[in-house]
């Protein structure tokens, strides 16, 4: 019809069936507010089932006459079931069900994908999330550390107590979740997506390995898990020291290895072919050709410390990234991704295409959704794994009160890094708090934590006893079973 395309008057758009919406959108959805237990965490269904509710009803009540209840009888109902508003109404359930048909498409295709070739998929999507982090060689191969370097022995030296303690760690979640479903009998249907959640990841944690781990040649200070490739941490070589570049007081040596400035503000490797005076050298660059350049314009490769310098600090870190497997994080983001998108579908399709809201609408819609609603539910869930881990380090043994020195140091290098470059990111702007704030955060939980570290160092202290006793010359405890 050609009121479809008819601008709307101011007062028109003051009566949009979408004005009212913002009123009655879920709490999740607000400015700061962002899920931090299982309790508070819903999948993408129940998400998007509830924003729709919200726009369904905030579309009746303007057709009503913003008459929810009550009033004349069939006054404002009557216009709500005139064509135009009860196309909007039409338009927004087609807009929704197209996008969940969407979602269940893409799912469905990912699974039947991978059930074809389950090591394959694995392969392929380990290979492509090692590119997306650019930790690859010129000929396309992963950048990783040696088997037998430092950092990959370091890790294979922490990872296995924590791998244990995390699972030890989900035994008492369901423990507690248990007990709670047994006094609460009535509320025992809320939690079942919580123990259905903590069951999936149990079965990962279990059937995750004391080797599930790489440790990629990166210079950035990071680990991560991903969810298209369950059961492996990836962990940077620049957690545990990094390249730097440093101005050259004289010539280097011939066959040395240092890096010049390219065109485009990029850093090159050449080698040093002579030694032409106290102050320049011949060259060899990559592509082969040689040239004169200048000490000053050269820059040689120092390393420097990373941020994890003890064992405490790194069994934190692996037990944040395991955090984030037992609470779910992964999942819960790419329904938070997935419900915004929905819901952005369904304003498009309501909004008129030639008016200026729609325009505001399509370029703002996407943004309002990273920035208020991805970005604090994702610093929120890094504080989330920060406690978990926290607790997971004490259980293996881990001081507590030494691990939260971790985000010092990762402090300190983002202040040095923000110096470097010039460019300091606000934490609003971050999927991750400041390290500062992380750091308070902890010194709260330590209390707690530690009480799990006596717990740990008591076990620990009987089993090296009994081991000992089991294992002296008297033959141990085998004595008592052996035949007269």
């Amino acid at each position: 019809p050609s009121s479809l395309h008819k601008r709307p008057s101011a007062r028109a758009v003051n009566q949009h069936p979408l004005s009212a919406c913002f009123f009655f959108a879920p709490p999740a959805f607000g400015a700061g507010a962002a899920p931090a237990t299982f309790k508070q965490r819903s999948g993408s269904t129940a998400t998007l089932r509830r924003l729709l509710f919200a726009l369904f009803y905030a579309v009746a009540v303007q057709a009503s006459g913003g008459q929810s209840s009550g009033g004349r009888a069939g006054g404002g109902w009557r216009r709500f079931f005139d064509w135009a508003h009860f196309r909007r109404v039409l338009i927004a359930f087609r807009a929704a069900t197209l996008a969940a048909s969407l979602y269940s498409a893409g799912y469905a295709a990912g699974v039947s994908y991978s059930a074809r070739d389950p090591e394959g998929t694995r392969k392929e999507q380990l290979l492509a999330v090692i590119r997306n982090m650019g930790a690859v060689n010129e000929d396309g191969t992963p950048k990783l550390m040696a088997m037998s370097s430092q950092e990959v022995a370091a890790v294979r030296q922490v990872f296995p107590k924590v791998l244990r303690a995390a699972r030890a760690e989900l035994a008492e979640l369901k423990a507690e979740l248990e007990k709670k479903m047994q006094v609460d009998k009535p509320s025992a249907q809320e939690f079942a997506d919580e123990m259905k959640q903590l069951e999936s990841a149990r079965v990962q944690l279990e059937n995750w390995r004391e080797d599930g781990f790489l440790v990629l040649d990166d210079d950035s200070p990071n680990a991560f898990v991903h969810q298209f490739v369950p059961r492996i941490i990836f962990v940077h070589r620049g957690l545990f020291w990094r390249q730097a570049l440093a101005q050259l007081d004289q010539p280097p040596r011939v066959g040395t290895q240092v890096t010049v400035l390219k065109a485009g503000n990029v850093w090159e490797w050449v080698e040093i072919k002579r030694v032409l005076s106290a102050s320049e050298v011949l060259i060899r660059c990559a592509d082969g050709s040689e040239r004169q350049c200048a000490v000053s314009e050269l820059r040689g490769v120092e390393k420097r410390e990373g941020v994890v310098q003890s064992n405490e600090q790194l069994g934190l870190l692996l037990g944040h990234e395991l955090s984030h497997v037992i609470h779910n994080h992964e999942d819960d983001r790419a329904a938070v991704l997935a419900t915004a998108a929905g819901c952005q579908l369904v304003l498009l399709a309501l909004l008129d295409p030639t008016g200026v809201l729609s325009l505001v609408a399509d370029f703002c819609t996407g943004v309002l959704a990273r920035f208020a609603v991805y970005m604090p539910t994702s610093r929120q869930h890094e504080l989330e794994a920060d406690a978990t881990g926290l607790r997971i380090a004490a259980r293996a043994g881990f001081d507590p009160c030494l691990a939260p020195r971790l985000f010092d140091r990762m402090a300190a290098h983002e202040e040095e890094n923000s110096r470097q470059t010039g460019r300091v990111v606000p934490s609003w702007a971050s999927t991750h708090p400041r390290s500062e704030d992380r750091a308070a955060a902890l010194m709260e939980a330590v209390q707690g934590a530690s009480e799990l570290f006596e717990r740990s160092l008591a076990d620990q202290a009987v089993q090296d006893a009994f081991t000992s006793f089991n294992s002296s010359r008297s033959g141990g405890v085998s004595r008592f079973f052996r035949p007269r």
